[in-house]
């Protein structure tokens, strides 16, 4: 039992532990001598646990109490005191040796062009992607739960039992447990949101709650919706292991209950916090599911009882109720399957009727003649085409077209959105551009009071002031429907809003960031309309590639490109290989990059493009120098030279011999790399490439730093530093941090040079730049070598050696051979 305590205590963060262990020592001596000091010993209790000792508590709860104390004391001395020591070991000895990770390359590859698919200039560069800057980072306690209800809150009857479950599942049982994850599992329609919502509304004063809307969206996207609200800079993000680390990092920071709303795939984990400072709540309709995910913590919710029916019905329609019709509600709802979204459905449908011609007999009747059939008395999960709730939808849907034919229009346009919705403000945009005469918003609570869309309310803080966000959001049965149709007309709408929010306006992308997914929507549309992919690529690829979104670029790409092939177009499909092999270099799948680019060089040459051949030319050069086969590289490089240099392509050639020049100072020829960059810093300037220029001034004080000229090489990455603010590049400025931290150290500035490593490190978190977070620590812990703090030296290394084990990094064994031989030396003394 006391070992049981004892190991639970011991993974409570370090400052809790100390807290806990001082008051269970006092609380153990204030029970032996209670009569001296008991009120002392109470009021602690009571302040740090809402409750005092029990007053029957004697000496064998006193000895429990102080025993728990007393080991968690000794215990806390033993590890000071072992710090201490090693401390003082490390103090007496530092090691004459010094390894130092010097500048980065600034390798990259830069999209620019037009939108025309046939002259995207997929060229090479050397430096890094300008990012626009990000908006101010929230924390977790800044996103209060999301308003996910159909209907209003006092339209919640029974389910009593389920609510006690989840507060005893998640709460009460969450302390004899190591990670709370719980799910509700139902039939669709069967109010998993609505409870969800519920129990939401009963703790939130207690506990902070963030609830995300799944769906059939992969986890992955999802996970990047949610940092996105965050006001996290997601361009950096683009695999399942930097957004695990992204999220992990924020759920960090705080506590709470993740509440995963709809969740149809097991990817789900993904974003489930791995603390037990968090607890997961998920929805679902899928038992196997629910049971793979939280094992035997499932809450199986049933149909409503005929009395809880009725209730619903009268709180629905209020003095529209009529009580001798009771038996006409009980029999409509047994239909309709007991279920709390059909029966809110059946209730506005009926309350928005002329009551003289319309009854719930009528109703029933109506529906049945629809092919309404009353569910087996044992069902549990949805058919395929949601059974019971299908008649009732299209019933629903003339209903609302007698009354509008705009209002009816407008719920297509809403069904051709993402599952999640569309932000309010951005719905209200995109209408008033198209329908400038119709009445918008009355038109959306014709829809509501049908009970066919519900809001979904985030409240998010902003510069300290609060900010409502509503988005609108269909219910997934309706979608299903609804997408039955082509909707080509709403699909065509709705891009032209996007391309010219998104792609034609001059405002930064990050005032419309969630507005970019409506355009994975549309994406996902192409199943439907695939004579769309060709506008959808031309308007979108690069608007994708450019904001990091690579994902969807890819997807988007692959849609292209298969249409491409199949229509034997040679044009569009040797466009479509180079920029999917760009895609796949960013990713570092290089093989697969270099496959494409070849395919895309064989077509090039059919074709006689020469532009097209430079660029592929200069894009396996990349690959060829990643390999070290420069040799191979630098032959690329030549014939992409003398290429532009026939187009007269004087961008392209400035590109062409920043990536030669790199290739030369490789080879230890500085001169000539030297030469190169300033041919290219020349055209740079002539072109008013600031992003080349800054690029060019960062690899030219590299060369400078390793001629020893340090004061000429500062200056320019000063000068580096200065355009990469002004571009937004923070790739670009954590090497250039780092470069002049390397100066200012060999300068013996240590301070300065620390403050800089902590500067790049934190953008390189930011970033999601494993590679040169790595570098970044290494840096540090030789800084602090330097510096005579030995044992946070020997932690940044191990950090270092611990990302380099996740990379895989090919000179890991000497890392740790280093580190091995530094640990040795301490020891030796």
């Amino acid at each position: 039992m006391l070992k049981d305590i004892l190991d639970f205590l011991l993974k409570i963060r370090p400052d809790y532990r100390k807290r806990i262990t001082v008051l269970l020592f006092v609380a153990g001596i204030g029970t032996f001598a209670r009569q001296w000091w008991e009120p002392l010993v109470y009021a602690l209790f009571n302040q740090e646990f809402g409750t005092t000792l029990d007053t029957n508590v004697d000496y064998i709860a006193s000895s429990v109490l102080f025993g728990l104390g007393l080991s968690l004391l000794l215990l806390n001395r033993y590890d000071e005191n072992k710090q201490k020591k090693i401390e003082a070991e490390l103090s007496n000895k530092t090691l004459a040796q010094n390894v130092q990770t010097t500048g980065d390359d600034h390798t990259s590859v830069t999209v620019t062009g037009n939108n025309n698919p046939t002259t995207i200039d997929r060229s090479t560069h050397i430096h890094h992607h300008p990012n626009p800057e990000s908006p101010p980072q929230k924390e977790l306690d800044q996103l209060p739960f999301q308003d996910l209800r159909l209907g209003e809150l006092d339209e919640f009857v029974g389910r009593s039992e389920a609510l006690t479950w989840l507060e005893d599942e998640l709460f009460k049982q969450q302390k004899t447990k190591t990670l709370a994850i719980v799910s509700v599992q139902g039939a669709g329609g069967m109010g998993k949101t609505f409870l969800a919502h519920k129990f939401v509304q009963q703790h939130q004063t207690e506990h902070t709650f963030v609830e995300i809307f799944v769906g059939e969206r992969s986890a992955f996207e999802t996970g990047i919706e949610f940092l996105s609200r965050l006001g996290q800079d997601i361009s950096g993000i683009q695999a399942e292991d930097q957004l695990r680390q992204a999220l992990q990092h924020h759920f960090s920071r705080g506590s709470g209950v993740l509440v995963l709303d709809d969740v149809w795939n097991a990817d789900v984990t993904l974003l489930i916090p791995d603390n037990l400072y968090w607890q997961t709540l998920i929805t679902t309709r899928n038992f196997a599911l629910a049971k793979k995910l939280t094992k035997n913590r499932v809450l199986e919710l049933d149909k409503l009882s005929l009395d809880e029916a009725i209730q619903l019905f009268k709180i629905v329609l209020n003095d529209d109720f009529n009580a001798a019709q009771e038996t006409d509600y009980k029999e409509l709802a047994e239909h309709l399957g007991l279920r709390p979204y059909g029966i809110r459905l059946a209730a506005n449908s009926l309350r928005q009727s002329d009551f003289s011609r319309t009854t719930p007999q009528a109703l029933l009747a109506e529906l049945n003649e629809r092919g309404l059939q009353k569910p087996r008395p044992d069902y549990a999960e949805d058919e395929a085409n949601i059974r019971q709730l299908r008649p009732l939808l299209e019933h629903c849907l003339e209903q609302l077209e007698q009354e509008s034919v705009f209002a009816r229009s407008l719920l297509n346009k809403l069904t051709v959105c993402a599952d999640e919705g569309i932000e309010a403000e951005y719905l209200m945009q995109w209408q008033q551009q198209e329908c400038p005469d119709e009445d918008i918003q009355h038109a959306l609570i014709q829809i509501k009071n049908f009970g066919l869309l519900f809001l979904e309310k985030q409240r998010l803080s902003i510069f300290g002031e609060e900010k409502i966000v509503e988005r609108i959001r269909l219910h997934t049965d309706l979608l299903n429907l609804l997408r039955e149709a082509s909707l080509e007309k709403e699909r065509q709408s709705l891009q032209a809003f996007l391309y010219q929010t998104l792609v034609v306006s001059n405002e930064s992308i990050e005032a419309h960031r969630t507005l970019q997914f409506q355009i994975n929507a549309l994406i996902a549309g192409l199943q439907q309309n695939p004579s769309n992919t060709e506008s959808l690529y031309d308007q979108f690829w690069i608007h994708l590639r450019r904001t990091g979104r690579l994902q969807w670029a890819y997807e988007l790409g692959s849609v292209y490109l298969k249409d491409q092939e199949k229509d034997g177009d040679k044009v569009g499909l040797y466009v479509a290989y180079g920029n999917q092999a760009l895609i796949l270099q960013a990713w570092g799948k290089l093989e697969q990059a270099m496959t494409l680019h070849q395919k895309e060089e064989k077509l090039c040459e059919e074709l006689g493009d020469q532009a097209g051949l430079s660029r592929s030319y200069g894009n396996q050069a990349l690959i060829l120098k990643a390999w070290g086969k420069l040799d191979e590289a630098m032959a690329l490089l030549q014939k992409q030279e003398k290429l532009k240099e026939d187009l007269g392509d004087q961008a392209g050639l400035s590109l062409s011999y920043g990536n030669q020049a790199l290739i030369l100072k490789a080879w230890g020829k500085l001169e000539d790399a030297m030469a190169l960059h300033q041919k290219e810093e020349k055209l740079c300037g002539e072109l008013g490439d600031q992003a080349g220029l800054s690029a060019c001034y960062g690899n030219q004080a590299v060369i400078l730093q390793a001629w020893g000229k340090l004061e000429d090489a500062m200056a320019l990455h000063q000068k580096e530093e200065k355009l990469c603010e002004e571009l937004g590049d923070q790739a670009g400025l954590s090497v250039c941090y780092n470069n002049q931290a390397v100066i200012l150290q060999a300068w013996g500035k240590l301070d300065e040079a620390m403050a800089l490593q902590q500067k790049k490190a934190k953008l390189c978190e930011k970033l999601g730049d494993k590679a040169k977070l790595l570098s970044c620590y290494w840096n540090m812990g030789l800084l602090y070598k330097q510096m005579n703090d030995h044992s946070t030296a020997i932690e940044k290394l191990e950090q270092a050696i611990e990302l380099g084990t996740s990379l895989k990094r090919p000179d890991l064994p000497k890392l740790k051979e280093f580190l091995e031989s530094y640990r040795q030396e301490i020891k030796d003394g």
